[in-house]
């Protein structure tokens, strides 16, 4: 038991002027490990808040919170100073087996690391590369959401911040989705060119009509009836929006994610 003295501002242990020996003899030994470490700082602050007369009851959640996240990142992250591109040009990251937290925390942390990356490089005046971040079925990840969701908040914040400054250190944004309408609003309207293919559901066409400019009427109707490989180009690349068909790759370099075929040749049903 100790008390201060309010005139002479000193600390005393049992009557005895030994205080500072026992404060000076405490170590606290923080963790070298950076995920142990990420854990050892709620910890270490509910044990002040508790000190203070704060009960553990309103703060065990965000310990069990803490504890989640740390066993999910070990799952995904290891503790390294490589850079994510190795001796590579091209990093992909591919979430499909992780759960819906890593999902969003996950991008939104590359992201984050991948933009401070660039912006210490113009600060030294060397940036030596450009980085384009292409994020596939967007809508998945972009989502706009009234739910009071932390992760989302902080996904959309980490993109937004992307899409906005970005540019000027060297890091663009690439975004590909069927549900365009879904997408946070200040993404799509951030966007510079624009590659549309086939739309037909009117909330996806009224989020286009509002984001690109220079597409009228006619070429909002075409947008319905646009066949494979069909697309309207618009943004500031070109002159004017255009139409433009890409050639399918050949089957051994494109992705298997074709639609099954139900009827005719090669078909699961037979006519």
């Amino acid at each position: 038991m100790f008390y201060v003295g309010i005139n002479d501002k000193k600390l005393f242990l049992n009557e005895n002027n030994n205080f500072q020996e026992v404060v000076d003899g405490i170590n606290v030994d923080v963790p070298s490990e950076k995920l142990e470490r990420f854990l050892f700082k709620p910890y270490f602050a509910v044990a002040i808040h508790i000190g203070y007369g704060t009960q553990y009851e309103f703060l065990s959640p965000l310990l069990r919170r803490a504890e989640k996240l740390v066993v999910d990142f070990r799952k995904v992250f290891k503790d390294s100073d490589e850079d994510i591109f190795g001796e590579k040009n091209i990093a992909i990251v591919q979430l499909v087996n992780v759960n819906q937290d890593m999902i969003e925390l996950v991008p939104s942390i590359l992201t984050n690391q991948l933009f401070n990356q660039q912006v210490k490089l113009k600060q030294d005046g060397n940036i030596s590369r450009i980085i384009n971040v292409v994020i596939d079925e967007a809508h998945n990840l972009l989502y706009e959401s009234n739910e009071d969701t932390r992760h989302t908040k902080i996904t959309i914040a980490a993109f937004e911040r992307a899409i906005k400054e970005g540019r000027k250190y060297g890091l663009y944004l690439w975004i590909s989705s069927q549900r365009p309408s879904d997408i946070s609003e200040t993404i799509i309207s951030q966007m510079h060119n624009y590659f549309i293919h086939k739309l037909v559901n009117p909330y996806d066409l009224s989020r286009i009509r509002k984001a690109v400019a220079f597409l009228d009427e006619n070429a909002m109707n075409a947008l319905t009836v646009l066949g494979p490989g069909e697309c309207v180009v618009s943004g500031t690349g070109v002159n004017m929006p255009c139409f433009i068909k890409v050639d399918q790759l050949v089957k051994d370099y494109r992705p298997n994610s074709e639609n099954i075929r139900l009827f005719g040749i090669d078909g699961i049903f037979l006519t």
